[in-house]
């Protein structure tokens, strides 16, 4: 009996060490997990500045709403709605890291590479269905090379809608999308829509005189007037995200160098995304340039 009660003692001794092990482990997992969490919150935040560009955001709006010129409180009002969006889309961004993860794949952070013109035509090469790019510049999409590239993917049935800043905005549309346009920042509002202007021409001019009827039918490009928030490229089942209306002075100053989000367009991000392009597409997109143009000999 007295063998039995030492194993019975010596067995609860063991399990109680073994929970004590497991609950552990699972504490220190928790904790780890959470930091883990935190940190790529930070770096999300670091990389595109949210809460800095908030910040003089909020500062702009607070001494415009000094001014008694109608005009500076209106922009004021804009400014923080502007703000309002940031801080929406920081959450939204956050929100990936806090989610309970299926595969390592639901969130890529890249430090380069986004939305040049070397990574512009290599996702155009690989892409099978779909490309969806809201831009604020169409220059990025206008140029030699892109157009072809634009061309080769049409032809081969991928679907390809641009959707830009339009150079019928307003003025007050566009002196705020001067502030975040990635370098060379335009002098002014009208010298910004001139630039957009001509590339528009270009655009249409290439597409309507140069492209098959069938290459034609998959290309479709408009213009939006609201204040640029958002700038991002769909390939097919994937969204590259960068440049969340940062300031231009705070991006960096080579192409090569900049950092964007990769996310699927089924997570809860990628559709909140996916929507906002319809919204602007189907809403507030007052000038379809392509396939418009094909019957305006001018362009």
């Amino acid at each position: 009996m007295r063998l039995d009660a030492n194993f019975v003692n010596d067995t609860s001794l063991l399990v109680e060490i073994v929970g004590l092990i497991i609950t552990g482990a699972s504490f220190w997992r928790i904790t780890t997990v959470r930091k883990a969490q935190s940190e790529e919150r930070e770096l999300v935040r670091r990389l595109y500045g949210t809460d800095d560009l908030a910040d003089r955001l909020r500062s702009a709006a607070t001494f415009l709403r000094t001014e008694a010129d109608g005009d500076a409180r209106m922009l004021a009002d804009e400014l923080v709605r502007l703000v309002g969006q940031i801080e929406g889309i920081t959450r939204v961004l956050e929100s990936i890291q806090s989610a309970p993860r299926r595969s390592d794949s639901t969130l890529v952070l890249s430090n380069e590479e986004y939305f040049t013109p070397d990574s512009i035509r290599r996702d155009l090469r690989a892409a099978r269905s779909t490309v969806d790019i809201l831009i604020y510049r169409n220059m990025f999409v206008s140029g030699p090379g892109i157009i072809e590239a634009m061309e080769s993917a049409a032809q081969r049935g991928v679907k390809i809608r641009i959707l830009c800043l339009s150079s019928s905005s307003s003025d007050a549309v566009l002196e705020l999308a001067v502030n975040v346009v990635p370098r060379p920042v335009p002098d002014a509002p009208d010298e910004y829509r001139q630039q957009l202007a001509d590339a528009e021409q270009r655009i249409a001019r290439v597409v309507t005189r140069d492209w098959s009827p069938a290459a034609q039918a998959r290309f479709s490009y408009r213009g939006y007037t609201i204040s640029p928030v958002w700038h991002f490229m769909r390939i097919d089942g994937v969204l590259k995200l960068g440049f969340l209306g940062t300031a231009s002075a705070a991006q960096p100053g080579r192409y090569a160098d900049r950092p964007y989000v990769q996310i699927p367009v089924t997570s809860s991000p990628g559709e909140i995304l996916s929507r906002h392009f319809e919204l602007l597409w189907n809403d507030t997109a007052t000038k379809t340039l392509v396939p418009r143009a094909v019957a305006d000999p001018q362009l």
